[in-house]
């Protein structure tokens, strides 16, 4: 009986689960959906590459940066070749020094300057995709109950203190310190 009640409260409306798992799957097959959510993944895997001071960590390092470039490519070897090579004439001297000693493939300062661009893409790639997920939000809202919005749009979960050092320099380097990463 206890089941038969607890049945009937939660009377379930499968036209409106429906309804609300193709709204749901529509948002996240959006291509600034997946778009951001792989930028997010490899500025993750870039900043862990990036405190790896070695050879295996610069490989993964440029190709983590390739991803956030365009997260739909394949990185192949011209491309990571142009990348390694960004660099000034004098640097790509210390490079070639520091790449026969320890065999890592960038300079310090590359890596900020890869972090420092890769910052900014995310950031505005996060910035338009908080647009749309507000529009989509506001339309769910339309259709659905304003309570159930939370649970159609799910968005992607963007770590805080990232968010917070985007677009500003001196927190973005603040953060990179407080994970082990020197600027």
């Amino acid at each position: 009986e206890i089941n038969k009640l607890i049945a009937d409260q939660k009377e379930l409306n499968f036209e409106q689960i429906n309804s609300e798992a193709s709204f749901r799957k529509e948002f996240k097959q959006l291509q600034v959906y997946k778009n951001t959510d792989q930028r997010y993944t490899a500025f993750n895997n870039l900043l862990a590459a990036a405190s790896e001071d070695s050879a295996a960590g610069d490989v993964a390092f440029i190709f983590e940066f390739m991803r956030m470039v365009d997260p739909n490519s394949v990185v192949r070897e011209g491309e990571f070749q142009l990348a390694e090579d960004a660099s000034p004439l004098m640097l790509k001297l210390d490079k070639l020094l520091n790449k026969a000693k320890t065999g890592e493939r960038l300079l310090s300062s590359q890596r900020d300057e890869f972090l420092s661009t890769a910052a900014g893409i995310l950031d505005k790639s996060i910035n338009i995709y908080n647009d749309t997920e507000s529009e989509y939000k506001r339309i769910a809202g339309n259709i659905f109950k304003d309570s159930d919005v939370d649970n159609i749009v799910v968005g992607i979960q963007f770590d805080s203190q990232i968010l917070s050092s985007l677009g500003n320099q001196k927190k973005f380097n603040e953060y990179l310190r407080s994970i082990g990463i020197d600027d």
